[in-house]
């Protein structure tokens, strides 16, 4: 087993490129029929109906890229602890297992981590995977993007009719290998905001892309 750094971010996470692997935070954005989204906390369904639904895609790659280099740390870090690095930005110190979930492994996963902190589960929603998969593909190639790529899909590409739902959601994570329990509880659940996001009562429907060690989330609420 390996020992390694993990950096996690959440849009409703938050996700960089740095040496170590990591956890991105979370980010939410909101479409709002009369203006440009915004970052509430509460969303508002747009009246708007959706023109454009993207072509379902089940991610099945979980194989090591030349990239995706997990390097070895050496330093005075506890084991487990999810050390902040940034604003949305995360990096723990922890052993890879010898198995890498798959999507539909990592959603059941949740779903059970959900119903067991009270959230309801989260449906399989087609409609936004074909994004969530480039998202996953985009920075399995070149490293978490602090949901660059996200925001500016939505706010500056008409994302929000494009995917169908007025409020969405991103968690990332580059690094781990392991089983989709262990990502749920071990990784997105070591701080305060990658759980808040993963467990969040508003989201009912999910999709999930893993390509190699980078794995991307986005949730999504209000149709439109």
């Amino acid at each position: 087993m390996e020992i390694v750094g993990i950096l996690i971010t959440a849009l409703t996470i938050f996700i960089t490129s740095l040496f170590n692997q990591r956890l991105a935070s979370p980010l939410v954005r909101k479409y709002i029929s009369t203006s440009i989204p915004t970052t509430s906390p509460d969303p508002t369904p747009s009246l708007e109906e959706n023109k454009t639904t993207p072509t379902p895609v089940v991610p099945t790659s979980n194989s090591l890229s030349q990239k995706e280099v997990i390097p070895t740390l050496d330093d005075t870090d506890p084991w487990g602890v999810a050390k902040k690095v940034a604003d949305h930005t995360y990096t723990m110190k922890i052993e890879n297992e010898d198995h890498m979930s798959t999507p539909q492994e990592f959603l059941a996963a949740l779903n059970d981590y959900r119903i067991k902190k009270g959230s309801q589960p989260l449906k399989w929603e087609e409609k936004i995977c074909s994004f969530t998969q480039e998202r996953a593909d985009f920075q399995a190639e070149n490293g978490l993007d602090a949901h660059q790529g996200f925001t500016d899909f939505l706010e500056n590409q008409d994302g929000f009719k494009k995917l169908g739902f007025g409020w969405l959601g991103e968690n990332a994570s580059q690094g781990y290998i392991m089983s989709g329990q262990h990502l749920v509880e071990f990784i997105f659940a070591s701080d305060e905001e990658h759980n808040q996001n993963q467990l969040a009562t508003q989201w009912d429907r999910a999709c999930v892309s893993i390509v190699n060690t980078t794995v991307e989330i986005i949730f999504a609420t209000s149709p439109i």
